[in-house]
């Protein structure tokens, strides 16, 4: 850009003495000669132009393009009612996370969250309501280091680093403490269930199975009195 104005610079000072050798000599050829060097330096500068237009063009397209497939990527792992992650997003990231704790020698823990609410919610608008709701409480109340994401409808999802199932289920009992203390009444229960590496499995699956079945034992006993319970998975013989 800069040496094509040079150029141009250079062409209309060609002209202009041209021009003027032309004048003092009255010479029609000298005349020609620098009315050209002007057109040509004027159409030198409209094509330089048109091409930064053109190139400035294609970055704002090509710059436009990539913000749209990000926007995409991450729209495809999260929950739009809430803004955590979901449930592709959890299953992803727990994999490079008992990676990462059987490298380090360091335990990782799932805890799975069901939410039961009273018979007052009928309407899908309130239950997103309750749901918003828990998943700010939810994010306030757990570490910064700590992966919380909706899993499902009523479910959510933590994936705790250098914590073992004890830590787990005491980040299960402060959450449902919060809920108690600060949270919509008509949350009345929060169940969970803890399952942890190396404790109760050695792989993502099998520790995400184990985390689901002491969920799904906890939902069972909603008649108990309390906030809900927390269970930890059984250690068994194929762990």
């Amino acid at each position: 850009m800069g040496e094509r104005r040079y150029a141009v610079v250079g062409l209309l000072a060609a002209s202009g003495a041209m021009a003027i050798s032309g004048v003092a000599a009255k010479q029609a050829s000298l005349l020609l000669g620098a009315w050209l060097c002007a057109v040509s330096a004027v159409v030198v500068l409209l094509v330089t132009d048109l091409r930064v237009r053109r190139d400035h063009d294609e970055a704002a397209k090509g710059s436009q393009h990539t913000s749209l497939a990000s926007d995409s990527e991450q729209s495809a792992v999260m929950d739009p009612v809430t803004g955590l992650q979901n449930d592709e997003f959890f299953n992803a990231v727990l994999i490079p996370k008992v990676a990462t704790a059987r490298r380090r020698l360091w335990p990782v823990t799932v805890v799975l969250i069901r939410l039961s609410f009273d018979n007052s919610i009928q309407s899908q608008f309130d239950n997103d309501q309750l749901i918003v709701k828990f998943a700010v409480l939810l994010s306030r109340t757990v570490r910064e280091a700590d992966i919380a994401c909706r899993l499902s409808n009523l479910v959510f999802g933590l994936i705790l680093d250098d914590t073992d199932e004890d830590g787990g289920a005491w980040t299960a009992e402060r959450i449902q403490i919060a809920q108690s203390k600060y949270g919509d009444d008509r949350i009345v229960k929060v169940s969970a269930g803890v399952a942890s590496y190396p404790t109760h499995g050695m792989d993502p699956a099998t520790i995400l199975s184990k985390a689901n079945e002491a969920m799904e034992k906890a939902v069972t006993n909603l008649a108990l009195p309390g906030l809900g319970l927390v269970i930890v998975a059984p250690q068994g013989p194929n762990n």
